[in-house]
């Protein structure tokens, strides 16, 4: 995620720079943001194909700075639970992706060709 941030170009529209553009174009910030925001991909990523999901780190900072540890439980397909979460993991990972300039994570396209349609009419809507 941070090398398609520094990839994006330095855009302006009316005058304003993108919300998160200190983010995007700033290296010394860009690197720490993308790390948080890739695990909040994942995690909504993991929702949105049924998931319960938990994240927490399993290492004291002071050893190391990457040490954040996501639990995914398959949740019961076909049950209003599941179908939940998913509609709102979808949410999430569409509205991050809009938020950091329409870059998204590899595990988007691991995820498959029912995602990718899933975030079409979600984009659409």
């Amino acid at each position: 995620l941070s090398r398609k941030w520094a990839a994006l170009p330095e855009r302006e529209t009316a005058g304003t720079r993108h919300p998160l553009g200190l983010f995007h174009w700033m290296p010394g910030l860009r690197s720490d943001a993308a790390a948080l925001v890739t695990d909040a991909m994942r995690i909504a990523i993991l929702r949105a194909n049924g998931y319960s999901v938990t994240a927490s780190e399993f290492v004291a900072p002071e050893h190391t700075p990457k040490n954040r540890l996501i639990v995914a439980t398959r949740l019961p397909s076909g049950t209003a639970a599941a179908a939940a979460v998913a509609a709102a993991g979808l949410a999430e990972y569409a509205s991050l992706k809009h938020a950091t300039g329409g870059a998204g994570i590899a595990l988007e396209a691991l995820a498959g060709d029912a995602l990718a349609r899933r975030l079409r009419l979600a984009e659409e809507r």
